[in-house]
């Protein structure tokens, strides 16, 4: 098949969540599909590119890049004026469907959507394209948009299938509007489990060297700059100030490098995965919001002990105290936490080898592909659904999907 997934970010190099997440899953639906990127938005991190890059990645798989500066507020005027002078909408138009993209719009088989107001103006431009949707944040955020328009429920409404990101968002999708729940399959977010790999003593002091990093306990944080990351970096501030036991390092672009007392930030890093190997336990005080939480997988799959609010695991189904520590939202809950674990290298190590356990068996990038690949094929692949029809089928654990064909 012929994959278009469009999204209001720049998607490479993949350095925020949902940029990340398709990433890691349109590389590997390339190896079986010719797959394009249409990435959207201001270039990451302050790097200069041009107003429209085309990347190839691999053989089969390419990026665009398109940083058109006026497209956001292009966006607003065509989704909340019913009517424009004829020169204003065209060069609205223009500025938001370029032509390039309207040559892809016409050249895929599916187009994958990662955002309600991305879908609307595709489908604007292609109304005779087949068209998949990826529900982010379902229970996060209000569906209405500031033009009054349920935009989640016209995308969700209007697209042949729709991709949630966990089973819990599946049944609120399902629920609220009413789906086909044959068109409704999960794929969760995951972590390259080949990558994210625990370390030994040994290689986990030489990587405190060559990073700079302090020796003793050291708990790691890492995310992005959304409001509920730097809120959770409020909390390691106040942490760093309650005791003397622990190192606190926050990684990656949630905040500027700083070094104060017990606490390194180090801003935007080349790769995140050597500071998790470095550390003894991963904590994650996300206390709202959503987001993709892909380093809390990737934490795990390093086999890092991992403490967290229990809105960080929401729509995860990690068994607390097995998988992962659920804390209470305060200082003391977290440093107790903190505390148990240093004093018991044992259970420490244990829920470390579980957590990376789980994420192998449910948050795979490679597995997790490979359902969306049977989920796309059986919908869009004619010459696929000939032979199974697939049908969407809760696993055990509610986590996972089979498909069987009937």
């Amino acid at each position: 098949m012929r994959i278009l997934d469009v999204g209001p970010w720049i998607a490479y190099p993949a350095e925020r969540g949902r940029a990340v997440r398709a990433y890691n899953l349109l590389r590997r639906l390339a190896a079986r599909h010719d797959v394009r990127q249409w990435g959207r938005g201001d270039a990451a991190l302050g790097r200069r590119w041009h107003l429209l890059e085309e990347v190839p990645v691999t053989p089969m798989f390419r990026v665009y890049r398109c940083c058109y500066p006026l497209g956001r507020v292009a966006k607003d005027w065509l989704l909340t004026k019913r009517s424009l002078p004829g020169f204003v909408e065209g060069t609205a138009r223009r500025l938001t469907c370029p032509p390039r993209l309207r040559q892809l719009l016409d050249w895929a088989t599916v187009i994958l959507v990662e955002d309600p107001v991305e879908l609307a103006l595709c489908r604007r431009e292609h109304p005779g394209g087949r068209f998949a949707f990826v529900a982010h944040d379902v229970g996060a955020v209000d569906p209405v948009s500031s033009s009054g328009h349920d935009l989640l429920a016209e995308a969700v409404t209007g697209a042949e299938l729709v991709i949630a990101l966990s089973a819990s968002d599946r049944g609120q999708l399902l629920e609220r509007y009413g789906l086909d729940p044959d068109l409704v399959v999960d794929v969760p977010n995951g972590a390259d489990v080949n990558r994210c790999l625990p370390v030994d003593e040994t290689r986990r002091a030489a990587l405190r060297a060559e990073l700079g990093l302090p020796s003793g306990n050291l708990a790691v944080f890492a995310g992005s700059a959304s409001p509920a990351n730097r809120a959770a970096l409020g909390w390691l501030r106040r942490l760093s100030v309650a005791t003397d036991d622990f190192e606190f390092v926050a990684v990656g672009t949630v905040g500027e490098p700083e070094h104060a007392g017990r606490l390194l930030i180090t801003g935007s890093v080349p790769d995140v995965v050597p500071y998790l190997q470095a550390a003894n336990v991963a904590i994650c005080p996300v206390e709202h919001g959503s987001g993709t939480r892909i380093k809390l997988f990737e934490s795990l799959a390093c086999g890092l002990p991992t403490l967290a609010f229990p809105e960080t695991f929401r729509g995860i189904e990690v068994e607390p105290d097995v998988h992962a520590i659920v804390c209470d939202k305060s200082e003391r809950a977290l440093l107790g936490a903190l505390e148990s674990l240093s004093r018991d290298p044992v259970r420490s190590a244990e829920l470390g080898r579980r957590g990376r356990a789980f994420v192998v068996e449910h948050h795979n990038w490679d597995e997790l592909a490979a359902r969306l690949d049977v989920a796309l094929r059986s919908r869009f692949d004619p010459e696929f659904g000939l032979s199974a029809r697939q049908t969407y089928v809760s696993a055990p654990s509610g986590n996972a999907v089979r498909f069987t064909g009937r």
